[in-house]
């Protein structure tokens, strides 16, 4: 039978074990699923322009921090796109899906409709790459507001998957 100070030494072995497996990895190996954040505002990056920029309707946007960060996936399951009761009529889309480990934090980016009207929506996360985070997927359901749109139809990409359109009156 295991005696209590040879459970203690087992725990504090297993505690061990996992802080080292979460830690970051030193040398020179970079994470094959992590790219440093870009900001899509900087020069010499892609010409980007958000749909939405105010953070009371996406609090979800990019923030000028995550240049500190490093971008990893976030996995999307489901999203949905909803007309508002408002006049004008604003748009809305709403996801679940699954952050890689707690420490992640959101992101949306909304562009602007292209010359075809589409909306490209990038749906991702940041984390900082010295925090030590437990393994396990942190799940999420947001609801990010589009705004208005002028007349005509706006075919809505998710991470590059059509998701759907909004036909604007």
């Amino acid at each position: 039978m295991i005696g209590e100070m040879d459970m203690r030494k087992i725990i504090f072995i297993m505690i061990t074990i996992l802080l080292v497996a979460c830690s970051p990895a030193s040398g020179n190996g970079a994470n094959p699923l992590a790219t440093q954040v870009q900001d899509p505002n900087a020069t010499g990056s892609a010409n980007v322009q958000t749909l939405t920029t105010d953070t009371t309707m996406n609090p979800y946007a990019p923030q000028a921090s995550d240049s500190n960060l490093i971008r990893q996936e976030a996995f999307v399951d489901s999203s949905t796109i909803q007309s508002l009761t408002t006049n004008p009529v604003q748009y809305e889309i709403s996801f679940n899906g699954n952050l890689p480990t707690p420490c992640n934090q959101l992101r949306v980016l909304v562009n602007r409709p292209d010359t075809s009207g589409m909306i490209a929506i990038e749906v991702y996360s940041v984390v900082d790459p010295g925090k030590v985070c437990a393994q396990v997927l942190q799940p999420f359901s947001v609801v990010v507001n589009l705004g208005s749109l002028a007349k005509g139809v706006y075919p809505v990409q998710v991470n590059g998957t059509k998701q759907g359109e909004i036909n604007a009156p």
